[in-house]
C-alpha cells in the first residue's frame, strides 16, 4: 500500500497516510487538533518531492499546474503535475518527458523557465518559476487591447518562438491567449510546450501522436496544421501569433462555429479577416493578413521577417486586404452597371419573345427536353451565367433573381429538381450533417489511436446509407434519381464540400425517355 505525506492544516506538522485514507478525518498528533485528510495526491498540503502544494492555478489536457513552495530554497514555484490517470499511459507519459526536455532547454527572457523535474510514487511533475500576473485569456475576459499593447504581446511572443526555432527547431502548435503570460511587471512568457515538435537533425522524438491525430486548439489551428501536412514549420506558429493577433484587437477569435470541424474547415475556406473594420490601422491588418495567409508561401517565411515587418510596416509585401471602394471607383461601376443592366433586359425581353414565339415549352421549364412524339436525348442545362439571372424560375418569381443575384446557385437546383423551399433546406440540412458526421468518425477513429482502415470504411457505409434513406424521404422517385445522377454538380451549387465518398462521378449525358 503506497502512502504520501502532507502538512497539518492547523499547526503545519508533516503527516503522513495511507491511499485508503484520503477524505478521512484524523486528528493531529501534534496539534491534536481535527483535520481532514486530502482527498488526492493532487490537493492543497500534499508534498510532492521537495514542493508543498499550496493552491490550484490552472489545468489543461495532461495535468494540472500548482503555486508550490519549494522547501529546500524557500521559494514559489510553478509546478505542473501530470493526472495520475495519464500516468500510466505510455504515449502520456512519453509526451510529459518531451515537454520537459524542451523546456529545460528554452532559457529565454520570453519563455517561462523550467529547472526541476522527477516522478514520486508514480506522480510526475516538472517545476518552472512562478510569474505573478494573469494569462491573456484573462486579461481579454475586461475587454480588447490597445494597438500598441497588442503589438508588444505579439514581438515578445515573436522573440520567443524565434529563438526556439533558429536554436532547436522547435516549433509551439498550439499558441493561444491561455498559454501567454502577463506579468505584474509588463513581462510577456510564453508557457506550455506540451506539444511542440522538434525537427532538429537527427531528432527522435519528432513524432508521439498516432498516425492522423490532429496536434492543436481548433481556433487557433494552422490550415496545414487541420490537414495534417507532417512537414509544417515555423510558418504554422506564424499563423496561429496571427489569430491571437486578431483575437487581442476584437476580444474574439476570427473563426468560430459550434462544431470544433467546421472550426477547421473555416482555417482552410473561410475568407481572412479585415481588422480594418474592427478599427485597427492599415498597416496592423497588413501584417495580420500576411501572417493568416492560407497557402504558407504566402505568409512570412521566418520569424525575422515578422520582427522586422513590426519594426517596418512598409516592408510588408504581398498582403491581401480588402480594399474599400473610392468614390470615383463607385461612380465607375455604377456606371457599368447601369450598362450592363440595359443588355440584360435587352436579351431578356429578346429570349421571352423567343419563348411565346416557338410554344414547344411551358415557361420556366429550362429542360431541353424531347418534343412531343419523340424521343430524342434531352441536354441537362448547365447553371445560369450573370446575363441569365432574370430567367423565369418555375413558380414564376422572377424578380427575386433580380433583388439577390447571390441565391442564383440555389434556384439553379431547384429548376433542376424542381425543388419547393422545404425541400431544398432539407436536402442541404441532410447532406450537411453527413459530412460533419463522417469528419467526426474519422477524428474519433484517429484519437482512438486505430490502425484498422475497416473501422472507418464501415462508418462511412452506415452515413452513406442514412444519407441516401434521408433524401429518398425528401424527394420523390424522379427528383431522387436526378440527384443521384447530378450529385457532384448539386453539391458544388449547394457550396457544401462532401468527402471524397460522396463526391461520386461526373454526370454524363441524361438517360433517354
Amino acid at each position: 500500500m503506497s502512502t504520501f505525506r502532507f502538512k497539518c492544516p492547523h499547526c503545519s506538522q508533516k503527516l503522513e497516510a495511507e491511499d485508503t485514507m484520503f477524505g478521512s478525518l484524523n486528528v493531529c498528533p501534534e496539534c491534536n487538533k481535527e483535520f481532514q485528510v486530502p482527498d488526492s495526491r493532487l490537493s492543497a498540503g500534499v508534498e510532492i518531492g521537495d514542493y508543498i502544494l499550496r493552491k490550484r492555478i490552472g489545468s489543461g489536457g495532461m495535468g494540472e499546474v500548482w503555486l508550490a513552495e519549494q522547501q529546500s530554497m524557500g521559494r514559489d514555484v510553478a509546478l505542473k503535475v501530470m493526472r495520475s490517470e495519464l500516468s500510466k499511459n505510455p504515449e502520456f507519459v512519453r509526451r510529459f518527458q518531451k515537454e520537459i526536455f524542451s523546456s529545460g532547454k528554452m532559457l529565454h527572457n520570453n519563455i517561462v523557465t523550467a529547472f526541476h523535474s522527477g516522478c514520486e510514487n508514480g506522480v510526475f511533475f516538472m517545476a518552472m518559476e512562478y510569474v505573478k500576473g494573469e494569462t491573456l485569456e484573462q486579461r481579454l475576459q475586461r475587454s480588447a487591447l490597445p494597438e500598441a499593447e497588442a503589438l508588444k504581446v505579439v514581438t515578445s511572443v515573436a522573440k520567443a518562438l524565434k529563438f526556439a526555432w533558429d536554436n532547436f527547431k522547435i516549433i509551439h502548435r498550439d499558441i493561444k491567449p491561455s498559454n501567454i503570460m502577463l506579468s505584474e511587471d509588463g513581462a510577456v512568457k510564453l508557457l506550455d510546450l506540451g506539444i511542440s515538435r522538434s525537427f532538429a537533425p537527427g531528432n527522435q522524438m519528432t513524432t508521439l501522436t498516432g498516425v492522423g491525430l490532429l496536434i492543436g486548439t481548433p481556433h487557433y489551428m494552422s490550415p496545414e496544421q487541420a490537414e495534417n501536412k507532417p512537414d509544417i514549420d515555423c510558418r504554422a506558429d506564424i499563423y496561429t501569433l496571427g489569430i491571437v493577433l486578431c483575437e487581442m484587437l476584437t476580444g474574439k477569435p476570427p473563426f468560430d462555429a459550434p462544431a470544433s470541424v467546421e472550426i477547421i474547415a473555416q482555417h482552410i475556406f473561410a475568407p481572412r479577416p479585415d481588422l480594418r473594420l474592427a478599427g485597427a490601422s492599415g498597416n496592423v491588418s497588413k501584417l495580420a493578413a500576411k501572417m493568416l495567409a492560407v497557402n504558407r508561401k504566402e505568409r512570412f517565411a521566418d520569424w525575422d521577417e515578422v520582427l522586422n515587418a513590426i519594426r517596418c510596416p512598409d516592408s510588408i509585401k504581398g498582403a491581401v486586404l480588402h480594399r474599400r471602394l473610392l468614390p470615383k471607383a463607385l461612380t465607375l461601376l455604377a456606371g457599368c452597371f447601369i450598362v450592363l443592366l440595359i443588355g440584360l433586359v435587352a436579351m431578356h425581353l429578346h429570349s421571352s419573345e423567343k419563348k411565346r414565339n416557338s410554344g414547344n415549352r411551358p415557361p420556366g421549364d429550362n429542360f431541353q427536353g424531347p418534343p412531343e412524339g419523340g424521343r430524342q436525348p434531352g441536354r441537362f442545362p448547365p447553371p445560369p451565367r450573370e446575363d441569365q439571372q432574370f430567367n423565369r424560375h418555375p413558380n414564376g418569381d422572377d424578380g427575386d433573381r433580380q433583388r439577390n443575384p447571390g441565391r442564383r446557385d440555389s434556384m439553379w437546383l431547384k429548376d433542376m429538381l424542381v425543388l419547393n423551399d422545404k425541400q431544398l433546406e432539407a436536402v442541404k440540412n441532410v447532406t450537411g450533417k453527413a459530412r460533419l458526421d463522417i469528419q467526426e468518425a474519422r477524428v474519433k477513429f484517429t484519437e482512438s489511436g486505430s490502425t484498422d482502415t475497416a473501422i472507418i470504411k464501415q462508418q462511412t457505409k452506415k452515413i452513406k446509407k442514412k444519407l441516401t434513406q434521408d433524401l429518398k424521404k425528401i424527394l420523390n422517385d424522379e427528383q431522387f434519381k436526378k440527384f443521384e445522377r447530378y450529385r457532384p454538380m448539386i453539391f458544388t451549387r449547394l457550396n457544401i464540400q462532401p468527402p471524397p465518398e460522396f463526391k461520386g462521378k461526373r454526370p454524363g449525358p441524361p438517360p433517354r425517355g
